[in-house]
């Protein structure tokens, strides 16, 4: 049984509702498919019956997404909360396309697959009469499906997603990876060549499709064939890895029993998938022997450029979890599908499916799971995505695809939205496959420019340090196959994370959050990013050829491991000559209305607080510029704090006119030349701390400084220093 506002609702009519107006995730003002005139009302028709009406009634009373928080409260849900606060609650229908962007128009919709359901009209929420600020109506969502085999078409859009098997095992989600495998190795022409240049020094060997137990295969040497490789969570200890002792008995036999279950379920993708072998670090590298680890190591750029594809466990966040796994179960099932025709003279029908738990928020994507899933808050395994050409991703409801080509979803989501951004590097990739070019064909491959490549390495640094080791003595070596690969095409020397040819955007690190407190255990100089284990990031200056700039003199890095050159480093310096200038750092008040000059001087960012408990936004610090009277040039930067918020400062820090000023250097780094436009320079600095032994410092801060008169550099003094 279906109500009149039910039966009269197809696709097309939404269509042409949404032709009329659209604005990607938002609710439309006029132009929408009116069904019942209040919530009381649909409720009363899905309990008399309506199968539509019951999904609708679902998705309100068990939706808690954020985007309600005007409505719901921890003792409610959205229906009671609509029923309390809503004055007008008239139903309202529209269509929606989960792959565009949030005020996206029509035009740029290419698959429907959402009915957005609202209850009431838009709320005036500003009382200035001047001023207009519109509140949307609670809203939910539907989902629209249709099985893999019967895609659907209306006009010129796709209608509705694949149903999905949560199986992830299941025969259909195997033949949807051979599928992608397929196309990706044999007609991708701008994808790497899938047959691998080198071979791992050890990989499991996992027999046939029905064998039971697996082998570690030394090969020999020159030995190649295609093989898999997984990266994964470890997530803690690991019941059986390679040692020393056991790696005689892993070339007799593995014992299946002994496979933690991403191993195992590795083992069933990699035999599913007609492939022979595959590599996982714990099985595959000797755990107890610090040389085999070493020489690995050193290995793994290649060992993931080559795989043939990548098992990635996304979802995984430790080894016994297991790759193949069911959604949780919800309390309160979810009501059955609900059928809809496309038009009134197209009787075929899409599927209308209530969301799990009935919120849209809950939803796996892709996009969500390269944010927040296991695997991408490990660093190791920022480095094994990057370089893998093929990549098999396991989420928790379905698989996913990434190849050079882009990313593919088992429910067929087109690009946009469900799927991460800036997660292709195609300088970098010029790099990696230039020499797995199909057929020698290297024309597929984009060409290399070099200053793209080295925006996408610190794009890359930026993404690693949001990531979390084990052991924070691998921030090189985690990185470290990026370096390798990127180093033959930029050239120089690199210098515990900073490239010798682009010394001066490397030394202008900056922290993205809090502070970037330098490692208590010695992980890299204070001058690299590599110092610390905070979020940082770069500016984008422009490489400016200043004569006046930073040069590099000399510059030494100790290695842990003489054989890994980008892994870790004993200690490290770099001799650099430049301009630099004193700066004092000071707890006392600075007014902005006396001195003139602390007006948009600059800012510093200051690595690690003056003092525990130091606000880290203390956006009422102040720095000017003191000048000799008699010469009018520069003699030192001064930094405080703004006299109006002094008492708010004193009274979370107390004895706070106990802590001395205190001197640095400021070394400048790159100084932005006037132009035509703009007669003034601005520049990027470092701020040094001098040590015990003389002309020696360490990097505690950057300075940014605004631009300003051309006498800025006036007083400024050229200093050879060394930075450790």
């Amino acid at each position: 049984m279906r109500c009149i506002y039910c039966l009269g609702l197809d696709i097309q009519k939404l269509i042409d509702y949404a032709e009329v107006e659209f604005s990607g995730w938002y609710v439309p003002k006029s132009s929408f498919y009116q069904h019942y005139p209040s919530i009381h009302e649909l409720e009363k028709s899905a309990d008399g019956g309506c199968d539509l009406c019951a999904l609708m009634i679902y998705a309100f009373k068990n939706s808690r997404s954020d985007d309600h928080r005007y409505y719901v409260r921890e003792d409610n849900d959205l229906l009671s909360a609509i029923k309390d606060w809503v004055e007008t609650s008239s139903i309202r229908i529209s269509i929606q396309a989960s792959h565009i962007y949030v005020a996206k128009p029509f035009e740029e919709a290419q698959m429907l697959d959402l009915l957005q359901i609202s209850a009431g009209e838009y709320k005036e929420t500003s009382s200035d009469p001047d001023e207009s600020s519109l509140q949307e109506p609670p809203t939910v969502f539907l989902q629209l499906l249709t099985p893999l085999d019967r895609p659907l078409k209306l006009g010129r859009y796709d209608i509705g997603r694949f149903k999905t098997d949560v199986d992830l095992g299941s025969d259909s989600n195997v033949a949807i990876a051979k599928k992608w495998i397929d196309t990706c190795s044999n007609h991708h022409q701008g994808c790497p060549s899938p047959d691998p240049t080198s071979f791992p020094t050890r990989v499991v060997d996992v027999g046939t499709i029905d064998g039971a137990n697996c082998s570690l295969l030394t090969p020999k040497t020159g030995f190649i064939s295609r093989y898999v490789a997984l990266s994964h969570c470890w997530g803690g200890p690991i019941k059986n890895v390679l040692l020393k002792k056991t790696l005689s008995e892993f070339q007799t036999c593995i014992r299946w029993d002994d496979l933690e279950a991403n191993f195992q379920d590795a083992v069933i993708i990699t035999r599913r998938l007609g492939l022979r072998y595959l590599w996982i670090d714990s099985l595959c590298i000797v755990q107890d022997d610090i040389d085999d680890w070493a020489a690995e190591s050193t290995k793994m750029a290649d060992l993931y450029r080559n795989a043939f594809v990548t098992i990635s466990a996304m979802s995984s966040p430790v080894s016994n979890h297991g790759i193949f796994q069911t959604p949780l179960e919800v309390e309160k099932p979810t009501p059955a599908a609900v059928d809809i025709c496309l038009s009134s003279d197209n009787q075929t029908t899409v599927s209308v499916v209530a969301f799990s738990q009935g919120d849209r928020s809950k939803v796996e994507d892709l996009r969500w799971l390269y944010l927040y899933s296991p695997l991408c808050m490990r660093g190791w395994c920022l480095q094994e995505s990057v370089l893998s050409p093929r990549i098999l991703h396991y989420g928790v409801s379905q698989i996913y695809w990434k190849c050079c080509r882009g990313f593919q979803s088992a429910d067929g989501a087109l690009p946009g939205n469900l799927f991460p951004e800036n997660e292709f590097y195609p300088a970098l990739s010029s790099v990696l496959y230039s020499d797995l070019a199909r057929d020698g064909d290297s024309s597929a491959i984009v060409p290399l420019n070099k200053r793209v490549l080295m925006d996408e390495f610190y794009e890359l640094v930026n993404q690693y340090t949001k990531r979390k080791l084990s052991y924070w003595a691998d921030k090189l070596p985690a990185f470290s196959g990026l370096a390798q690969k990127m180093h033959t095409a930029i050239g120089g020397k690199y210098l515990a994370g900073i490239w010798s040819k682009d010394i001066r955007r490397g030394l202008s690190w900056q922290k993205e959050m809090s502070w970037a407190r330098h490692a208590s255990t010695y992980q890299a100089p204070s001058w690299s990013w590599a110092t610390t284990n905070d979020l940082v990031n770069f500016d984008n200056p422009d490489s400016f050829e200043d004569k006046e700039n930073l040069i590099l003199v000399e510059s030494d890095v100790q290695l842990v491991n003489d054989n890994n050159p980008y892994g870790a480093v004993r200690s490290g310096y770099i001799i650099v000559r430049g301009l630099t200038m004193e700066l004092w750092r000071t707890q006392g008040a600075i007014s902005q209305t006396e001195l003139e000059s602390t007006a948009d001087f600059g800012s510093a960012q200051w690595d690690e607080p003056m003092f525990e408990g130091e606000y880290h936004g203390l956006t009422m610090r102040h720095i000017c510029e003191v000048v000799d009277a008699e010469t009018g040039e520069q003699s030192c930067f001064l930094e405080g704090i703004e006299a109006g918020y002094r008492d708010l400062l004193e009274a979370t820090v107390p004895r706070l006119e106990d802590i001395e000023p205190k001197g640095y250097t400021v070394l400048l780094v790159s100084k932005a030349s006037p132009t035509e436009e703009d007669q003034r320079e601005g520049g990027h600095c470092i701020i040094l701390e001098r040590q015990t032994e003389e002309d020696v410092y360490r990097r505690v801060g950057l300075l940014s400084l605004f631009p300003y008169p051309l006498t800025r550099f006036k007083g400024w003094k050229t200093e050879t220093l060394k930075l450790i």
